[in-house]
């Protein structure tokens, strides 16, 4: 795995949920191409909470689970669902730089939006979208 290139900016958003929530999607709207691993997305939980599935992976470097971003085009890149071991009210999502691409996030990301679904294990739900609150563009 590669170090992380914190030369160029980072963003970091974030979600206060009107419940709490065990499943999560984020959705990355990417002004531009991104080559692969030009960029990484970290998730950060409150509460405790841990990423049970297996699509996002986890980086003791990173200190969290994270993925990488990737799109031959600009455009809507949704991210695998994360799944969690509890509910949790409030999350964060920073998109990072990455190897040597030295692509700066600032000019790549658009805006990030979030899907949460509210429902118990095995039963519809109720799924609201936000938009993800940008906390810092460094």
């Amino acid at each position: 795995m590669k170090l992380l290139d914190t030369r160029n900016s980072s963003l970091k958003y974030a979600w206060r949920f009107p419940t709490s929530t065990a499943s999560l999607e984020f959705v990355v709207d990417l002004a531009m191409p991104v080559p692969a691993k030009g960029l990484v997305a970290l998730i950060s939980l409150a509460d405790g909470a841990s990423v049970t599935s297996e699509a996002w992976g986890f980086s003791k470097s990173l200190a969290g689970h994270y993925r990488y971003l990737e799109l031959d085009r600009a455009g809507a890149l949704v991210l695998p669902v994360i799944t969690l071991d509890r509910e949790i009210s409030d999350a964060r999502l920073s998109i990072l730089p990455w190897g040597t691409k030295q692509l700066a996030p600032k000019a790549a990301v658009a805006s990030v939006w979030s899907i949460a679904t509210f429902n118990a294990l095995g039963t519809p739900g109720l799924s609201v979208i936000s938009k993800g609150k940008l906390l810092t563009n460094d």
